[in-house]
């Protein structure tokens, strides 16, 4: 079931993405008048298409890991004169030069609208401070305490515990990563946590409680 979520919302993604991409290439050329063909989610083998009352043929390809927006061209199939003026190839190299970035330039500007809701919706950092620590694992061992703030793990400091969780993952295999710790009363305490013979295990589900650590989640900057 998790395998199969994983891959369904893999799948989604790309087909957002992919979608607004080949959005913002096919709003710019009706915004300059040119003839689309084709809107394609995906490529190789159709899977479903439509064709609106303007002659614009929309498809969701079998393998969606791109898409492409078919425009008329007439380097590439006949058309009669009176179509030149919704070309591609015929309008002026500014106006291709916009078709051509705007698919870009929709992902950007929907990635920057989607992180200002983010952040203005609330967003919190929970502070890494750890609840209570797990009897002979490796965070006991490094003699890490409850109550502790994780302030830096190696030379990285850390000021949330997804950045701990990263600097985790990139100390895997290693014997001496560097923990620093703010204690009660504001004393720093320097540790060195052995993640030499770290195994996954079904019985933790987190990176964290896997090396022993049981954090707080209510404590927030």
């Amino acid at each position: 079931m998790t395998f199969a979520l994983a891959v369904f919302s893999i799948v989604f993604s790309l087909f957002v993405v992919v979608g607004i991409h080949e959005l913002g290439h096919a709003l710019a050329a009706r915004l300059f008048n040119v003839k689309i063909r084709r809107i394609s989610i995906g490529f190789g083998k159709p899977i479903l298409s439509y064709t609106n009352k303007q002659g614009t043929e929309w498809v969701w390809s079998l393998w969606p890991l791109g898409g492409y927006v078919k425009l008329l061209n007439s380097r590439v199939e006949t058309v009669t004169k009176p179509q030149f003026i919704h070309c591609f190839d015929k309008v002026a190299i500014w106006k291709r030069v916009v078709i051509l970035c705007s698919g870009a330039l929709a992902n950007v500007m929907v990635a920057f609208i989607a992180l200002q809701f983010y952040f203005f919706s609330g967003y919190q950092v929970i502070t890494p401070v750890v609840k209570s620590v797990i009897a002979k694992s490796p965070a006991a061992i490094a003699g890490i305490k409850a109550g502790d703030q994780i302030v830096a793990v190696g030379d990285i400091q850390t000021n949330a515990w997804r950045d701990v969780g990263m600097q985790l993952i990139k100390g895997m295999g290693k014997r001496d990563l560097v923990i620093e710790a703010k204690a009660t009363g504001n004393n720093v305490t320097t540790s060195q946590l052995d993640l030499s013979t770290w195994q996954y295990s079904q019985q933790h589900h987190d990176l964290l409680s896997s090396i022993g650590i049981v954090p707080h989640t209510s404590t927030r900057l």
